[in-house]
């Protein structure tokens, strides 16, 4: 083989490597549209009469969950700094923090997303649990699925 078709044949697979950087996977990606979602809500616009919608995430950083039907923050869980193990699964497990209300602290918090249901379109986690360390306490309740 001549030293031109060597150059070619380099500087094409040169080139095909790069384009495979830059485009996007969504295989088994926790972003693929396949993926179980949660409905998070922004903590000033509750559901269902807040000006602004939830965001339909996947492995959420913070997350503000309201109970199914609910819209007044004593029965919401606004969650920060959250890390996950097995999202989409049946079953996952996030630990974070949250600020205890009328105080500011942050508190460790266990979150466990459960029960997918399609709704709406796509699949989401229908019931939240929670767990405060500190306080050696929790609840679980029903979360929105749709907007």
């Amino acid at each position: 083989m001549n030293a031109a078709k060597r150059y070619v044949r380099h500087t094409m697979a040169v080139i095909l490597a790069l384009a495979a950087t830059f485009v996007p996977s969504t295989v088994g990606s926790a972003d693929s549209q396949d993926s179980t979602a949660v409905l998070c809500w922004n903590k000033d616009y509750p559901p269902p009469v807040g000006n602004s919608g939830p965001t339909i995430r996947r492995e959420p950083k913070s997350c503000s969950l309201f109970k199914k039907g609910e819209s007044a923050n004593a029965y919401a869980v606004h969650s920060l700094g959250l890390s996950w193990k097995n999202w989409g699964a049946s079953r996952t497990t996030g630990t974070g923090f949250v600020i205890v209300p009328m105080q500011g602290d942050k508190t460790p918090i266990k979150l466990t997303l459960s029960k997918p249901v399609t709704d709406c379109g796509r699949t989401v986690y229908s019931k939240a649990s929670f767990q405060y360390p500190e306080f050696n306490g929790g609840a679980n309740f029903r979360i929105w699925t749709c907007e």
